[in-house]
């Protein structure tokens, strides 16, 4: 037996957080959150070199390999899930990543006797299966409720950050056939632009206090924004004129379907064109009321459109 001071027996040990999808835009900033509080944190993610942070463990592996998740689980007192896609791809579907692949992270957790999960949803997640990518977020929360563990499900609306963000495919429409812009139907559909450091800062709360544990919060930022105003936004801060062309949704899936037979890498697929004419919102002051700060602006966040366009690669997951 190893005799220790009354200092090192006072001292917890610094726990150990495992992040799934570390190297992804929300990921990484959760990642680098974490070490700036003081945790040690390991990322799993298929590639984690990608991660520009020496000090983190890193190990390789897919969400739908369970046996590649059990030695990125040991020591670990608690997951971060963020892994998830938003477009299908060879060998990543919305059912093998975002439902198989959370139900084998859970399962991995539980062996590994973690009890604090904590788990990224959105508020898209759908009941309904003819929206594939919602349906497929709404089987993995289920899954997530189903479990055991000490879990907290946070549903943010669209999520913006460095890039790539959702903003850099907006942005992108603004160059594909100037000086037209197809708008799809009237524009209205509403979102919440939450700033990707405000989720990280929601993450740690959740993390530190049990008040959280088996609680989902649905939440974004503090204004809703249409997608025309969206538009008009980035517009003005690139400084070009555009002329936005009303399309409607029949005719916007339809261009999306004859993008994807044309493109391994679509500016929008099917769903998410789908996904653009519904609202992406919650209530204004959610994360006032249910974490104690008011979020930041769109307008005081946007570093991603300040330097002008770049033909930025669409990010396929968290």
């Amino acid at each position: 037996m190893v005799w220790r001071g009354p200092q090192e027996q006072r001292t917890a040990p610094t726990p150990l957080v495992l992040v799934t999808g570390g190297s992804g835009m929300v990921g990484r900033n959760i990642v680098r959150r974490l070490r700036d509080e003081g945790y040690r944190v390991r990322v799993f993610a298929r590639r984690p070199d990608r991660l520009d942070l020496p000090e983190v463990e890193r190990v390789p592996g897919d969400v739908q390999d369970p046996e590649r998740l059990r030695p990125a689980m040991a020591g670990a007192t608690a997951v971060v899930h963020t892994v998830a896609v938003i477009r299908e791809g060879p060998g990543a579907t919305y059912t093998g990543v975002n439902v198989l692949g959370t139900r084998n992270v859970l399962r991995a957790a539980q062996e590994a006797g973690i009890r604090r999960f904590v788990h990224i949803g959105g508020v898209l997640s759908s009941t309904d299966p003819r929206y594939r990518y919602g349906y497929s977020k709404w089987l993995a929360e289920q899954a997530v409720q189903a479990s055991a563990l000490d879990w907290t499900i946070l549903k943010p609306g669209m999520i913006i950050g460095d890039r790539p963000s959702i903003l850099n495919r907006i942005e992108r429409t603004l160059y594909l056939l100037p000086p037209l812009v197809a708008l799809p139907g009237t524009g209205s559909s509403r979102c919440q632009p939450l700033w990707v450091g405000d989720l990280t800062a929601i993450v740690v709360q959740c993390l530190r206090e049990p008040r959280h544990i088996r609680r989902i919060y649905e939440f974004g930022g503090p204004e809703y924004w249409t997608y025309r105003q969206l538009l008009e936004f980035i517009m003005r801060r690139q400084g070009v004129r555009r002329i936005l062309v009303p399309v409607p949704q029949p005719l916007m899936l339809l261009g999306a379907r004859l993008l994807a037979a044309l493109s391994r890498d679509p500016q929008v697929t099917p769903v998410e064109m789908q996904q653009l004419f519904m609202d992406n919102i919650a209530a204004r002051d959610a994360v006032e009321r249910y974490f104690g700060f008011r979020p930041g602006r769109l307008e005081d966040h946007c570093p991603e459109i300040r330097g002008g366009y770049e033909r930025t690669p669409v990010s396929h997951a968290h």
